[in-house]
């Protein structure tokens, strides 16, 4: 179940608590990660900034583990309403043809302020990622300067973003997608958003 995934909870807050019919975090495999030296705020911020739970989400925009991934984020984010955000960092995978080409595209959508739109488009259609044109996707994202979206696609100029997203993913041994990062913690593999309430509101996270 990896193609890669990465989220960091920099904060747990206690609404998320364990209950009988919910996995406990022992259910799933978690292995510690050093401390990254990212500033806190990189990456693309998906619900509230303010919220007291954010979540650091590597992704792949052509891995169907992580479409999945998004689902349940989005999930939480609508159960959770100002407490969850996500940063989104891009971890393309060598084998995804069109995995940098959509992260371009999703850069260049959050300079207008539509990344967290983009992205949903992008992994809903994930069957016609290549088929449909950027420029299609990010219309229908909500877009408005189109021929802005196009120069800045053209130009590279978010390229070093998700250069560095791929060298943090690196320096974190993340080995697919997706991966992801509470704290000092990793979990590989698309989580259930039952496995990810357990997680969050494990006992280690509320100190």
């Amino acid at each position: 179940m990896l193609c890669a995934v990465v989220m960091t909870g920099l904060v747990a807050y206690r609404t998320f608590g364990r209950t009988a019919d919910v996995p406990t975090a022992a259910t799933f495999a978690r292995t510690r990660v050093r401390d990254s030296g990212e500033p806190p705020s990189a990456g693309q911020p998906m619900g509230g900034q303010s919220a007291p739970i954010t979540l650091v989400l590597f992704s792949d925009f052509q891995c169907q583990y992580c479409r999945k991934m998004d689902e349940t984020l989005r999930e939480l984010r609508r159960r959770y309403p100002g407490k969850v955000s996500v940063l989104f960092r891009h971890y393309p995978l060598p084998f995804h043809p069109e995995a940098i080409p959509a992260a371009i595209a999703a850069e260049c959508a959050g300079d207008q302020n539509k990344f967290d739109r983009f992205a949903e488009i992008a992994f809903t259609n994930q069957d016609s990622i290549g088929i449909l044109s950027w420029r299609e996707l990010a219309g229908r994202a909500g877009v408005v300067d189109l021929p802005r979206f196009e120069k800045c696609r053209e130009s590279g100029q978010v390229n070093g973003r998700i250069k560095r997203d791929g060298e943090l993913g690196s320096r974190l041994r993340i080995r697919g997608t997706p991966a992801l990062v509470l704290g000092h913690e990793m979990v590989s593999g698309a989580m259930s958003l039952d496995s990810l309430n357990a997680w969050i509101g494990s006992s280690s996270w509320r100190k």
